[in-house]
This record gives C-alpha cells, sequence and structure tokens, in this order.
C-alpha cells in the first residue's frame, strides 16, 4: 500500500492548531485512513539497514526511485504526529517522530549526495516539529526521539562525504567506462555528453570543453582520462577535509582550484 494523498508542500513547521471550529488539513479523518501505510513505514524503519538498490554501474543514469516516496513517507508520519499531539496522545506522536528520524537515517547509506541531501530535508522536517512542540513530550518520549536521533553518524549524519567520496569512484568509474565506448571520439563525446546533461548544443560543449586538438582517437581518450582523474582528486579531497577542523576553509580552498581549473575542465 502506498499514500493515496500527495503531502507534498502540505506541512507547514509552523502550523500547528487550525483555527477555531476549522477541521486541519490534511483531516483527522484522512490521516486515519493511511493508518496502514503508517504502520509499516514505522516497522521499516525500525531496520537497521535499508538497500535502495541504486545501480551505480549506470553513472547519472541510474534511477533513484525511492527518493520522492521516503521525502512523502516522512511528512506523512509527522502529519500523523501532529493529529496525535492535537489529539492528546503523546506517546503516539513520539513513535511517528522516531520513525520519521529513522527513515532520514536509512537514506544516508547510499553513495549519491541527492540522498544526502533529501535525508537532511527528511531529518529538518522532523527536527522542526519537534523543536515547535518539545514542550509537549516528557522525559521518556525525549529519550526515545534522542535514541532515534544517536543512530546517526556524529561525524558525517548525513553521509556527505562518504558520498562526495562514493560519487569520485562511482561516477568517475562510469566516464571511464564510456571513455572505452560511447566516448571514444571528441564527436562522440560532444554528442553523448550534450544529451545527456542537456548542456546545449554540440558547438556549445566543444567551445566550453576543447581547448586543443587531438591527433588522434587514442590521444583523445588519453587526455580525458587525466581529465576524469583530477575530477576523482578533487571530490576525494573534498571527502577528507570534511571532517577536518577547519572544514570549511579547506572545501573553499579546494573549490578556488576548482574555479581556476587545477582539476581540470
Amino acid at each position: 500500500p502506498s499514500p493515496s494523498v500527495d503531502y507534498e508542500g502540505l506541512y507547514d513547521p509552523d502550523y500547528n492548531h487550525a483555527s477555531e471550529g476549522e477541521e486541519p488539513y490534511p483531516s483527522s479523518q484522512l490521516l486515519e485512513d493511511q493508518a496502514e501505510v503508517i504502520g509499516l513505514l514505522i516497522e521499516a524503519s525500525r531496520l537497521d539497514h535499508c538497500d535502495f538498490g541504486i545501480d551505480y554501474e549506470k553513472g547519472v543514469e541510474a534511477l533513484l526511485p525511492h527518493l520522492s516516496p521516503m521525502r512523502r513517507a516522512a511528512q506523512l508520519l509527522v502529519l500523523d504526529a501532529r493529529r496525535l499531539l492535537s489529539e492528546g496522545d503523546t506517546d503516539g506522536a513520539t513513535e511517528r517522530v522516531t520513525a520519521a528520524y529513522r527513515l532520514a537515517e536509512h537514506m544516508t547509506g547510499d553513495l549519491t549526495l541527492i540522498n544526502s541531501l533529501v535525508s537532511m530535508a527528511c531529518f529538518s522536517l522532523v527536527d522542526s516539529f519537534v523543536e515547535t512542540n518539545k514542550a509537549s513530550f516528557n522525559d521518556a518520549h525525549r529519550q526515545a526521539i534522542a535514541q532515534a536521533i544517536a543512530h546517526f553518524d556524529a561525524d558525517d549524519p548525513f553521509g556527505c562525504a562518504k558520498a562526495v567520496r562514493g560519487e569520485a569512484t562511482f561516477f568517475g568509474g562510469w566516464m571511464l567506462r564510456r571513455v572505452a565506448n560511447e566516448w571514444s571520439t571528441p564527436d562522440r563525446f560532444i554528442e553523448d555528453f550534450a544529451t545527456l546533461f542537456d548542456f546545449g548544443t554540440a558547438d556549445e560543449v566543444r567551445a566550453e570543453v576543447f581547448n586543443t586538438t587531438f591527433d588522434s582517437a587514442e590521444s583523445f581518450r588519453a587526455q580525458l582520462r587525466r581529465e576524469i582523474e583530477k575530477y576523482s582528486t578533487a571530490l576525494n579531497l573534498m571527502a577528507d577535509a570534511w571532517n577536518t577542523p577547519d572544514a570549511e576553509k579547506s572545501l573553499e580552498a579546494i573549490e578556488t582550484q576548482i574555479v581556476e581549473g587545477n582539476f581540470g575542465t
């Protein structure tokens, strides 16, 4: 089963109660109708690990169909927590809040930055709700919430550094494999690149990417491999800098080098 209502955009962390005489939207009945889905989400949130089956071999063409449903799942749990809190069921609200935190943590196990960003969004959603309603929770509820949050890695809570390093590996590897096939000549590279990334016309790609000519297809492929290696080096340096004492300063220095072209085109 899946939610029968699109909850995208419905949650406002500053809105906790309807005006006098008005029914909150979504209505209590509508949320109660999702009881089976909510129960399954709570059960799934208790898993220690979740593998979303991303096919990293496909590089930028890998499908990520779980992202939107996971965000909606967090929204549904928070909306139902709000309903239960308004009805005085703080235990039920806490159960949904902790499930939403755990679902956000499940998003940190994969090697794509978009996964990390969705994890952040889900965490922010539930965390805003908890902060707004913190006076409603007793010590036992707070302890349960703290235990759910404790599942996040203290050094890299949303898996960002791991994802940056992962993208260097799987995306860099995908590009290297493509060099041997689809990108075997400059013309084939330009055509494929423009199609995959909606970069612009072939002439625009040529002007932006190439500032030299190549004696042979092999010299082109060798240059492309060097560019990909520079790309991977930059990402790995970013991952290394992530948890250093001066992480922000270190990342800014790497960004400056990237802008200056020290890590390739």
